[in-house]
């Protein structure tokens, strides 16, 4: 698509964010839809907008320029692990983005809530890091060992993220399957019991809850 095609459309010919190109569906649940963004280096996204609440993991070290309608534009730093909530059924917005460095483009995980899971009396994840408790989300950071099973009673509907490659195994139950995973991979999570096995190096996985 060349460079020019984003510009063309004017932010009343905006498009919701998973019809935006660079907004890859990746995982679409009852509860949840992941997005894949990969923006390359001097791309500018078309006008898009956020009227679901949201979550974000960010996978590159970026810097972004967002231009929101009728504001000016700024710029803003994103950093490999980080993460945030986004409140936008609250606050909706239109805005159209570029990475703003001149050799890195971005990379991150935006997922949108289309429904509120089934309440559940299970709490947090037990034993696990806490890395953002905010809004309608929780979100885990899970540090699986290798040829070590990292136990899990899952109460809760959400993603599992891989954040750094490799091969595991993923037992849910009594079903066991094997995983090659690249940055940015996700699988659903639901209330079971859930085992994570790597098989060839320590992995890093985070976590996503729904919690209403």
């Amino acid at each position: 698509r060349p460079h020019s095609d984003n510009n063309m459309a004017s932010a009343e010919e905006h498009v919701e964010a998973f019809q935006e190109p660079d907004h890859h569906t990746i995982l679409e649940t009852e509860y949840m839809r992941v997005l894949r963004v990969l923006l390359p280096i001097g791309r500018v996204t078309q006008w898009h907008s956020h009227k679901l609440d949201s979550w974000y993991i960010h996978l590159e070290n970026s810097r972004l320029k967002n231009q929101l309608v009728g504001k000016e534009a700024f710029e803003f730093d994103l950093k490999f692990g980080g993460v945030a909530f986004g409140a936008h059924e609250k606050e909706p917005f239109i805005h159209q983005i570029s990475a703003a460095l001149p050799n890195v483009g971005w990379h991150c995980l935006d997922g949108e809530i289309l429904k509120s899971p089934p309440s559940s009396s299970a709490g947090p994840l037990e034993s696990q890091e806490i890395l953002l408790d905010e809004g309608r989300i929780r979100i885990y950071k899970l540090n699986a060992k290798v040829n070590t099973p990292l136990s899990l009673s899952v109460g809760f509907y959400g993603v599992l993220a891989c954040i750094t490659p490799g091969k595991f195994t993923l037992s849910v139950g009594d079903d066991a399957k094997d995983y090659d995973m690249k940055i940015g991979d996700v699988c659903e999570m639901k209330p079971s019991s859930m085992s994570i096995e790597s098989n060839t190096e320590d992995m890093v996985f985070y976590a996503v809850e729904i919690k209403h």
